[in-house]
């Protein structure tokens, strides 16, 4: 029973770590370079470049990913581009709101299905 238990816990820890990293890497091939995105591409090259540095994305992708990953399991989950917020702030700020509509909508998922099942079985 507990080795089946720990399998499935290191498969869910696997497919945690994949999706992970198959997102990180999606997102830097689709957006390109965060650093023009938020500068605008008429920003000097220096400024680019000093920017890029210090954000650290002049390094390669797998250490930025190793360096987000480790980041991420310290409970520091960055600031926003957009806001300059914290992350976490920003999802905790945001959490009372998104359970409400999730349990809203699966008391209207299971009543419905309990509904249609009743008139499907009559």
């Amino acid at each position: 029973m507990w080795s089946f238990v720990l399998r499935r816990i290191g498969a869910m820890l696997f497919a945690i770590l994949f999706l992970t990293a198959l997102i990180f890497f999606l997102m830097q091939a689709v957006l390109g370079d965060p650093v023009v995105l938020m500068l605008g591409r008429d920003a000097e090259a220096e400024t680019i470049a000093r920017l890029r540095q210090d954000l650290g994305f002049d390094r390669p992708a797998h250490v930025q990913y190793l360096d987000w990953l480790r980041r991420l399991l310290a409970g520091n989950w960055g600031r926003s581009f957009r806001t300059s917020e914290p992350v976490l702030q920003a999802i905790l700020g945001r959490l009372p709101v998104t359970l409400e509509l999730t349990v809203l909508s699966l008391l209207l998922a299971v009543g419905l299905a309990l509904a249609l099942g009743v008139v499907a079985a009559v």
